[in-house]
């Protein structure tokens, strides 16, 4: 939601050309697919340490 809120922001920009458009849409895909790698790590590192407790 956020990223599709980023990429229309960006397209949306008439002071950029198409090609830093393209670039930007690109960076902030990769940036999303970090934020879920990082979200699944938080998510197993939790999991780890309930089973750890128990």
């Amino acid at each position: 939601m956020i990223e599709q809120a980023a990429v229309a922001l960006v397209f949306d920009d008439d002071n950029l050309e198409l090609a830093h458009k393209l670039q930007l849409h690109r960076l902030i895909d990769d940036l999303g697919s970090i934020c879920d790698i990082a979200e699944d790590v938080g998510d197993r590192i939790v999991i780890a340490a309930l089973k750890r407790l128990l």
